[in-house]
């Protein structure tokens, strides 16, 4: 996988983990856009996530909201199709949850379908600018 060249298989292993307890995939019945998320109390396991997440070029949103007795929960989101594409492929090995492998199977099937906007001039954010400037 090319995309394991930055991020450690460790941290990718340690991130299916938490994945599998805490992590969900979810889809937009009103956009069809899928979400990829992390929610726990630890703040530390949520910026591990994030820096897990940085490190694969991953784009992420984070918030943080009280639960019903006040304490505070942590939630991390992936919303892109292209990143939630990327998480995906670098996560499928490690995931064990049934309904999350079969989650991942709908995304990627639904990427397939939407052809990932790679006709549109661009792949990754990475090279977007670049691509901009040469005018294509």
């Amino acid at each position: 996988m090319a995309y394991m060249m930055t991020v450690g298989r460790e941290d990718v292993g340690w991130l299916a983990g938490i994945m599998d307890g805490e992590g969900y995939i979810s889809q937009d019945k009103r956009s069809g856009g899928f979400r990829f998320g992390v929610g726990n109390t630890s703040e530390e396991i949520i910026k591990k996530v994030a820096l897990i997440l940085l490190a694969g070029d991953i784009f992420f949103s984070t918030y943080e909201y009280k639960t019903s007795v006040g304490r505070p929960h942590f939630v991390i989101v992936v919303c892109r199709l292209l990143d939630v594409k990327k998480i995906c492929a670098i996560l499928k090995p490690y995931i064990v949850r049934r309904s999350l492998l079969e989650s991942i199977s709908k995304v990627e099937v639904a990427i397939v379908k939407k052809n990932c906007r790679k006709n549109r001039g661009f792949s990754a954010r990475s090279d977007r600018k670049p691509r901009q400037l040469l005018g294509r």
